[in-house]
């Protein structure tokens, strides 16, 4: 026997059915159906052997190659809902599953074959023959499955293909008429396998048509990819108007990083082509040259010397570009390698460059009488293929046509319509505007005036006042020579010549100063009056001071001999009045520029004034005109808005204003009304569910009672049943066969088992609806007498069950809380581990919020807290029937006495005693109960 099916070449996957005879894994905790399912089997013609197991955890560890198909029961004690079948389906992902339910569970068949099933079998309508065709057809359906997965991965590497291929064939960018651009694409070999050739033709907005071919190394989905990587850069870059001549260089960067591999590389052809179309350049990087052809026929471009290829480190500046004349008509074809490697019929010769040329150089492409039309590569693909049969590689060609022709007539220009009525965004910008231009405006006329206040300032501070004040200090320079020299010459004391130097040195910066000012040319007159005073300056010193002091000097103080004191008298006088012309030339125009100073200071606070009146205008505008158009319209639409708030629901809300908030109010209208609509829709919908709240309240009470009734009078045609079988058992046993005598025993416990499920069943439809009255109960009290109910059980289990304090008293139904302590104790005693069992009941709570928390903790086996829902739901059991009786109904029951008592009941995580610990509240005796 083999489950597993010879896999194509070069998958490894596993196969599900290699032969006739199956091994199917059977996970069922139930020995009837355990042995039905066999016998079952055993009657149809399907060879199969049977591995039982009885939890999930067993079998998911029983998995393997050799199992064929899994049968699994959906009511596993150690599984809620269809876990069991995701935990199977996640250990054996390839095996098909068939799942096993009851008649009233149909729907959880169905949602397990949503979650991954094959099919579902409905327990007490399957016989051999639908057992073994299912079998089959879920062992068939998961291999089918398995081989549709497979076509759509390849469909799905198809569709990426494409894709792919779609990145490598864009759409020109071309807007001149004139120009007419065919492509054509030939996958090689003869699986079409991807390849790494790309074009793009993009035409700038100068009217430049630029045009590019490559090659990426390798024919995989990389190379593609990396090839569309590649295309897109380039587009982008030639949109983004980045010159010519650093475009493949930058598409070298491109390439070394993002290629997966340091060998990766790739050939390119860009040409771009003059607007008037006259004259091209051709960069080639280790690419084919284009294929020029106009009335003279086709000929090869001549390329540059021979550059290297994209992608082995070339740097910048590599790939020169060739200038070449285009006739007033031509076409241009570029095209990849592999339509020059075709071969030529069936022999081994390659097409060739030459040959292709002679292959284009037959068509013209500005004859009146030539076709049209172009074929899908470019140029005829028919006479191609008709001389090159075989393609060892992908193929791709571009064919541009130029056709010189009028130029097109401008297309008018719509101006568009102005609008009416402007947003409240529209608005807020024109105020924006107002305030701005305001300010601005105001800005300039001060920035002006300030100006004119700076240059008026400069001119009487920085330029007519320290060339007063210098000239002042150049007369005093001066007189103190004077007074010096008559010193000297008096006393013939070289003491009296100091002052005389300290003089000249004083005029000399004084002079300077002078000077530095009057070499702006800003100080009118200023140059000449110096130069005056200069020239009388050199008269007195040249003329009489420095002949006295070297007369004085050689000949002592000689009155006789030294050069007469009434010349150096007047030439100092002359120089005098040079001085005063100086001083008087600049006193008028320090007055005149004092003048002009006030008057730009005067000019300069008018124009702030002016600024801040006319901004406060703006503003005071702006203000207006928004309160008119936006605060308003805005506040009438907010009082609108809140009185449907506070439930004016027939209010309609109409707001005049901007487009905007016009548009809003219609919207909040509109929303008025929806809220309405849904508001009397809710209102019908809460007296439907009132409705079928009362028909709710009154099915739960008919189906209590027909639970009620059903189980009742299910007791006698039951009895029946029982008391024959027994009689079969007891009369019959060792007298038939084996199996007859297993199908006995299987009837027998069937039998018993449903007395004790209608007994419980009927239990549990009693609970408040045959309640006694509510009167003040002991809880201690209550646990004694659940205590002496269970005295045998107790005793033969040799456990131990202590009440920790006052268990306070709680208004209820006494015998109810008698079976509520007897199923929790039962259980605690029933579930016990290696150790004696050990039971503590206690109480706590209650002094703050009236409500009494009472605990029943043991050292059993416990439950896991994922199960903390499950255990109480009804007929919900965790453990085979085999290792531990019970009907699953016990814990459920005690839910519905504690919530009919007004509390609750839950699982706590971690017991008192490590085992279970089940809490649940009742509310304590008030006083007026008492």
């Amino acid at each position: 026997m083999s489950a597993m099916h010879a896999p194509a070449d070069g998958d490894d996957r596993p196969a599900l059915l290699g032969g006739p005879h199956l091994q199917v894994l059977l996970v069922e905790d139930d020995d009837g159906d355990a042995f039905l399912f066999e016998d079952l089997l055993q009657d149809s013609d399907l060879e199969v052997t049977v591995v039982r197991r009885r939890n999930v955890a067993d079998a998911v560890q029983a998995l393997s190659a050799e199992i064929s198909c899994v049968v699994l029961d959906l009511g596993l004690p150690d599984a809620d809902g269809l876990t069991a079948l995701h935990r199977l389906r996640a250990a054996g992902p390839g095996v098909p599953m068939l799942v096993l339910t009851g008649l009233s569970d149909a729907a959880r068949g169905l949602e397990a074959v949503a979650a991954g099933a094959q099919d579902y079998l409905l327990k007490g309508r399957v016989d051999g023959e639908l057992l073994a065709r299912s079998i089959r057809y879920a062992v068939e359906r998961q291999r089918a499955e398995l081989v549709h997965d497979e076509l759509r991965a390849a469909q799905r590497d198809a569709e990426e293909s494409a894709r792919l291929e779609r990145g490598l064939l864009p759409r020109p960018i071309v807007s001149d008429p004139r120009l007419q651009v065919a492509t054509g694409s030939r996958p090689g070999r003869a699986r079409t396998l991807l390849g790494g050739d790309f074009f793009d033709v993009v035409q700038c907005g100068d009217g430049t048509l630029h045009a590019v071919i490559g090659d990426v190394c390798g024919h995989d989905p990389d190379a593609a990819a990396l090839g569309v990587c590649l295309r897109i850069a380039w587009r982008t870059l030639v949109l983004g108007d980045r010159p010519a001549a650093e475009v493949l260089p930058t598409l070298e960067q491109v390439l070394v990083h993002e290629r997966l591999g340091d060998d990766a590389f790739a050939t390119a052809c860009m040409v771009s082509v003059a607007p008037d179309r006259r004259s091209a350049e051709v960069r080639v990087a280790g690419h084919p040259a284009p294929v020029l052809v106009d009335d003279g026929g086709a000929r090869e471009l001549p390329a540059p010397p021979a550059r290297p290829m994209l992608g082995i480190g070339s740097g910048p500046g590599s790939w020169p570009a060739a200038a070449i004349a285009l006739p007033a008509c031509w076409d241009l074809l570029l095209y990849t390698d592999g339509l020059i490697e075709g071969r030529v019929g069936r022999g081994a010769e390659r097409l060739g460059a030459e040959r292709l040329v002679q292959l284009v150089g037959g068509r013209t492409p500005c004859r009146a009488a030539r076709p049209a039309t172009r074929s899908s590569t470019g140029w005829s693909a028919r006479r191609w293929s008709s001389t090159a049969a075989t393609w060892p590689t992908t193929s791709r060609s571009w064919c541009c046509r130029w056709t010189p022709m009028a130029e097109p007539a401008a297309a008018p220009v719509i101006a568009p319509s102005r609008l009416t009525r402007r947003t409240s965004g529209q608005w807020l910008g024109l105020g924006a505007g107002a305030l701005v231009l305001a300010a601005l405006a105001g800005l300039l006329i001060t920035l002006l005036a300030l100006h004119r206040l700076a240059g008026a300032r400069t001119q009487v501070v920085d330029r007519v006042d320290p060339a007063r004040i210098a000239a002042q200090r150049y007369l005093i320079g001066m007189v103190d020579q004077e007074t010096a020299v008559r010193g000297y010459v008096l006393s013939g004391q070289a003491s009296f010549l100091r002052p005389y130097r300290t003089g000249a040195a004083d005029a000399g910066r004084a002079r300077a100063a002078i000077a530095a000012v009057a070499a702006t040319g800003s100080v009118d007159r200023l140059g000449a009056d110096l130069a005056v005073v200069r020239a009388r300056e050199r008269v007195w010193v040249d003329g009489y001071a420095r002949p006295v002091i070297a007369a004085v000097r050689d000949r002592g103080p000689d009155p006789a001999s030294a050069p007469s004191v009434a010349d150096g008298k007047a030439r100092f006088d002359a120089l005098r009045t040079a001085f005063g012309r100086l001083d008087a030339d600049l006193a008028v125009l320090r007055a005149r520029e004092r003048a002009r100073l006030r008057h730009a200071a005067t000019a300069a606070t008018v124009a702030v004034l002016i600024a801040g009146l006319l901004l406060l205008a703006a503003a005071l505008a702006a203000s207006a005109t928004l309160r008119r158009v936006v605060t308003t319209p805005l506040a009438r639409l907010a009082a609108d808005a809140r009185r449907v708030a506070r439930g004016a629901f027939d209010a309609p809300v109409r707001v005049q204003g901007p487009r905007d908030i016009a548009g809003l109010s219609t919207d909040v209208d509109s929303m008025r009304r929806r809220i309405l609509a849904e508001l009397e829709e809710v209102q019908a919908a809460r007296r439907r569910l009132e409705a079928q709240a009362l028909d709710l309240q009154r099915s739960n009470a008919e189906l209590e009672q027909f639970a009620y009734v059903a189980s009742h009078d299910l007791q006698e045609p039951l009895r029946k049943v029982a008391s024959f079988c027994g009689m079969l058992q007891h009369r019959y046993h060792g007298q038939l066969d084996e199996r007859a005598d297993q199908y006995i025993d299987f009837a027998v416990d069937g039998a018993k088992r449903m007395q004790g499920l209608i007994n419980d069943l009927l239990a549990f439809s009693r609970v408040g609806r045959m309640a006694g009255e509510m009167r003040p109960v002991d809880m201690g009290d209550v646990a004694a007498e659940a205590l002496s109910n269970l005295e045998t059980a107790i005793a033969e289990a040799g456990a131990t069950v202590v009440v920790a304090g006052d268990l306070e008293r709680v208004p209820g139904d006494r015998s109810l809380l008698v079976a509520l302590l007897q199923n929790l104790v039962a259980n605690a005693v029933k579930f016990a581990g290696d150790e004696p069992p050990q039971v503590r009941i206690s109480a706590s709570g209650g002094e703050g919020d009236g409500v009494r928390t009472f605990a029943v903790d043991d050292n059993g086996i416990g439950i896991e807290p994922r199960y903390a829902d499950r255990i109480f739901v009804i007929f919900q059991r965790l453990h085979p029937k085999e290792e531990y009786e019970g009907t699953g109904i016990g814990l459920a029951m005690c839910r519905k006495i504690v919530e009919f008592h007004g509390g609750r009941i839950w699982l706590e995580p971690v017991g008192a005693l490590g085992g279970a610990s089940f809490r649940f509240t009742l509310p304590l005796v008030q006083e007026d109960d008492a």
